[in-house]
């Protein structure tokens, strides 16, 4: 089986240690490289982010910039699938909503992130890109790994090769081979 843990910013991935993720192939988005370890694959969409990425990290291993306006989650989401035929993609601190109506970001504050205190952007379409991906893909299993305040948007609980799981299920699933 072939896995892929895509890694968001969401404030729910705070206090996992990711580097115990095994078996899996690690994309992650934006700043991650900076503050935790060099994923496999590095995620940007905003061109501030990415065009500072190019020119302070040029020999960074492997980055994909997002297309169509797709976010760097969904993107990565992509790439889990399309470069790495995953059969299995576990979705690590995409928290799909805000807290309290403003933003969720563990960057946030941060070079070209928007304040702690702003408003929760519309996430909408990010549910919406998610849920074309994953109702394309009815041979992968998507996780979402321990959701912010254990909720995954409705649309997506409605799809059949949507669930959830907690962390410790999916570093105890991959450790052990027990996917699919």
């Amino acid at each position: 089986m072939l896995n892929s843990v895509v890694i968001g910013n969401g404030k729910s991935r705070k206090g996992k240690d990711l580097k115990t993720i095994q078996n899996a192939n690690i994309i992650a988005c934006n700043w991650f490289f900076k503050h935790e370890f060099e994923p496999d694959v590095l995620i940007t969409s905003d061109e501030d982010i990415t065009n500072y990425i190019l020119k302070m990290y040029p020999n960074f291993r492997c980055h994909y910039k997002a297309k169509n306006n797709y976010s760097s989650g969904a993107t990565g989401t992509r790439v889990a699938i399309d470069k790495f035929n995953s059969d299995n993609v576990f979705l690590v601190g995409m928290d799909f909503f805000g807290i309290d109506g403003k933003v969720n970001n563990v960057y946030s504050g941060e070079l070209y992130y928007t304040p702690e205190n702003f408003i929760a952007p519309d996430n909408n379409e990010w549910q919406i890109q998610f849920e074309e991906i994953i109702r394309e893909r009815v041979d992968v299993n998507f996780y979402h790994v321990d959701p912010l305040n254990e909720i995954s948007p409705n649309r997506l609980l409605k799809l059949n090769n949507f669930h959830q799981l907690t962390y410790k299920g999916m570093v105890d699933k991959l450790s052990k081979g027990e996917i699919k």
